[in-house]
C-alpha cells in the first residue's frame, strides 16, 4: 500500500501531466486489485476442494464481500484509467488506497479471530 501511496509523488516531481499520472497510478492500482483477487479466488478454491478452509465467524463474510467489491474495483479504476465512465484522477485512486487499508484491517481482525478460537479450543 506504501508503494502505492508514494507512486504519486515522483511522476509528480518528474512533471508528468495530471492525466498521465492518474492514468498511470489508477491502472496499476487497478491491475492489483485484479491479480490479488484472481489469486484469493484460485488459492480459496484450492483450499476447499482439499477441505482445508478456515473460517471465522464475522469477518470471513466480510472478506468475501470485500474480495468482491475490490474486483469492482479494480475495474473501476482500469475504467477511469482510460477516463471512460469513471472519472480519472485522485479520487478514485484516494478510494482504491481506502479498500486496501480496509482490506488489511479485515485481514487483521481475521488473524486475531483465528487465533481466539485456537485459544478457546486449546482451553476446553
Amino acid at each position: 500500500m506504501l508503494f502505492f501511496a508514494l507512486l504519486p509523488v515522483p511522476l509528480l516531481l518528474a512533471n508528468w501531466s495530471h492525466n498521465a499520472l492518474w492514468g498511470l497510478c489508477n491502472a496499476l492500482l487497478g491491475s492489483w486489485f485484479i491479480v490479488a483477487n484472481v489469486l484469493v479466488f484460485v488459492g480459496e478454491r484450492r483450499d476447499r476442494a482439499l477441505h482445508r478452509a478456515t473460517t471465522v465467524r464475522i469477518i470471513t463474510p466480510l472478506l468475501y464481500t470485500l474480495t468482491v467489491v475490490g474486483l469492482v474495483m479494480g475495474i473501476a479504476l482500469w475504467l477511469s484509467a482510460f477516463d471512460f465512465i469513471v472519472r480519472r484522477g485522485q479520487a478514485v485512486f484516494v478510494l482504491g488506497l481506502l479498500m486496501l487499508l480496509l482490506f488489511a484491517a479485515l485481514e487483521f481482525l481475521f488473524f486475531i479471530g483465528l487465533m481466539s478460537q485456537q485459544g478457546n479450543e486449546s482451553n476446553l
